[in-house]
């Protein structure tokens, strides 16, 4: 049944068995009752008129909310820090699902040590939380793209990189010991030392140890994902977004082509019997995309180009997490993305 309503740009309104409701903006129950009425959710209009009913919109049923609005999970309150974040995030207008998420996935993990310590290393800047529930944090790698302490383990963009639980130590009085080390940017920025800074993606569930060292700006996990090469500014503290639309995946889709090709393929001696048979082999028409084109451009080419197909290209198949935001113009995106290439050559 429709309910009579108000909204403003700083209030709502609504009338429930003839009394009225009141909710000023950056108060959760406005966020959740504005949402509902432009849905027509007059269900979900008049759970959210209590604090413990708007959030309970948001948890959809997979946590359990009071009329207070404490939120708990399989019985248990979550962590003040969490319950925190989660109102904070409502009360923005933001989608606390990520948090939810997170919570979720935490959950599996079976050390309770790094339950109660890992959100004290995600309140540092540029921690952000994926929709998913997973995190982003860094890793400072060498030259080639292999970690600092060993030289063994490989960390190029795609990489994922995991090892047996109980082989990473759980002791947080050792601040280096085995496993495998991500961490804030100011920590992965002391190790690269002319290498890389790389974008590595977590799942909660994988963390073993957060030592009580560095102010809590590393941990040991037992596996993780490289997913990008750092644009040299911090991510977002709150919550990652794609830099990529769904729809721009045909154009700059990665799948079988490598962002650096450019004139690598052209510095290579050709045997002469094999420019033979190329040249008597009949041409195929494979489709190409934007990825492909922009692969053989040099940087005098590439900064012909529009600023939002080179962030999309940086974005896309350079995977530079980022990318969007770089500071600089057209000619920061393309000195990242030569600088890459040639690291690539070497």
């Amino acid at each position: 049944m429709r309910l009579p309503f108000t909204i403003t740009h700083e209030s709502a309104t609504v009338i429930n068995e003839g009394r009225p409701h009141t909710f000023l903006k950056g108060t959760i129950q406005y966020n959740s009752i504005r949402d509902a009425i432009l849905a027509e959710d007059w269900t979900g209009v008049v759970q959210s008129l209590t604090l413990g009913g708007s959030l309970a919109q948001w948890a959809k049923g997979r946590f359990s909310v009071s009329s207070t609005g404490e939120v708990s999970y399989g019985g248990h309150p979550l962590p003040d820090s969490i319950q925190h974040r989660i109102r904070e995030m409502a009360g923005k207008g933001e989608s606390p699902e990520p948090m939810f998420n997170f919570y979720e996935r935490l959950a599996r993990n079976p050390s309770y040590r790094s339950v109660q310590q890992l959100f004290g290393f995600l309140k540092h800047a540029g921690i952000p939380l994926n929709v998913d529930g997973t995190f982003l944090a860094y890793k400072g790698v060498k030259d080639d793209f292999t970690d600092c302490h060993t030289g063994t383990v490989d960390n190029t963009p795609g990489v994922l990189n995991k090892m047996d639980r109980n082989l990473v130590s759980d002791d947080p009085k050792t601040p280096c010991h085995y496993g495998y080390h991500v961490g804030a940017l100011a920590y992965a920025s002391t190790f690269h030392s002319g290498g890389h800074v790389v974008i590595c993606e977590v799942d909660p569930e994988h963390v073993v140890c957060v030592p009580d060292d560095y102010s809590q700006q590393k941990m040991r996990v037992c596996e993780y994902k490289v997913i990008g090469h750092h644009a040299d500014i911090p991510l977002s503290s709150t919550i990652h977004h794609e830099e990529l639309d769904e729809d721009d995946n045909e154009d700059w889709g990665d799948d079988d082509v490598s962002p650096f090709t450019d004139d690598d393929e052209d510095d290579k001696e050709e045997h002469p019997l094999e420019a033979e048979k190329r040249q008597n082999k009949k041409p195929v028409n494979k489709p190409t995309n934007k990825a492909s084109v922009f692969a053989r451009m040099d940087a005098k080419k590439l900064m012909e180009q529009s600023i939002d197909d080179l962030r999309k290209y940086a974005a896309g198949p350079c995977k530079i997490i980022g990318a969007s935001k770089l500071p600089g113009g057209k000619a920061a995106l393309v000195g990242k993305i030569v600088k890459l290439r040639n690291t690539r050559k070497r």
